[in-house]
Parts: structure tokens; sequence; C-alpha cells
């Protein structure tokens, strides 16, 4: 019994075949084996097209979606940044409350001369210190934590 097959080592789900019977010999199928490879030869340039397609929609999506990572990164970077900003003002608001109040309370309050004088010098440098932890006395250094363009709280 003869037996002819058409396959595809790279595409499984492409393939023909015909054998010697009773009923039909190959030597009367050679039309059908032609058309068939033909068939076959197209159906194999389809899927490397499809697959191909697919890979570069896979490829896109991955860009997309590295891109919306991207921008999520970085909106989170300047909340975060924006966040430290706002808890360093709160903080440098407070030092300055508590310098000024003491400060206040300095004149009304007797004090001996050299607890008075220690004081004064805490009083002078939580002003000094209140000013470096308040990040509005360097607006330069502020807008250097949202270089980054773009700006992306508005989106």
């Amino acid at each position: 019994m003869l037996h002819l097959g058409i396959s595809s080592s790279e595409y499984s789900n492409v393939s023909q075949s015909w054998s010697d019977g009773k009923g039909r010999k190959l030597e009367n199928c050679v039309g059908e084996i032609f058309c068939a490879c033909e068939k076959t030869a197209n159906a194999v340039k389809q899927e490397r097209a499809d697959r191909s397609e697919a890979e570069r929609r896979r490829i896109e999506e991955q860009k997309r979606q590295a891109e919306v990572a991207a921008r999520k990164a970085e909106y989170d970077r300047k909340a975060e940044a924006l966040k430290k900003l706002t808890h360093a003002w709160e903080e440098s608001k407070l030092v300055k409350d508590f310098t000024l109040a003491l400060q206040a309370n300095l004149v009304k309050v007797e004090l001996a001369a050299d607890l008075k004088e220690e004081l004064e010098k805490m009083v002078e440098w939580g002003h000094r210190h209140a000013n470096y932890l308040d990040p509005l006395t360097d607006l330069k250094w502020v807008a250097q934590q949202f270089k980054n363009p773009p700006w992306l709280f508005g989106y």
C-alpha cells in the first residue's frame, strides 16, 4: 500500500494524507494532491502571518502596560514627594509656633540669667531649624522634586 502525506513540522494543525486503497488509487489523486500542496503552503503562510500579528499585538500591549506603569510610578513618586514636603512644612510650622511661644513666655517669666540665656539660644536655634525644615524657604529645591515632566497631578 502506498501512502502520501503533506504536513508542516512547524504547524501541526496543517496536514493532509492520501493512501492507495481498493476504492481509490493514489495516481488518480494527483490533481487533488497538487491542490492540497498549494492549500497547505497558503495555510502555513497564513499561520505565520497570524502568529506574527499576535506577537506584534502582544508586544504592543506589553509596551502600553509598561507606559501605564511608568506613568503610575511617576505619579506615585511625585505624590510621595509632595507628602514629604507637606509633612516637613507642617513640622516647620510646629517648631516655629513652639519657638515663638517659648520666646513669648521668656518675656513673661522671671528666670536666672544663665537659664534665660540658654533658652534664648534654644529659641534662636529653633527659628533656624524651623527655616531649615520649611520647604518653602527654598522654592528652587521644591521645584526640583517635580522636575521630571509631565506634571501628572492633572490626570
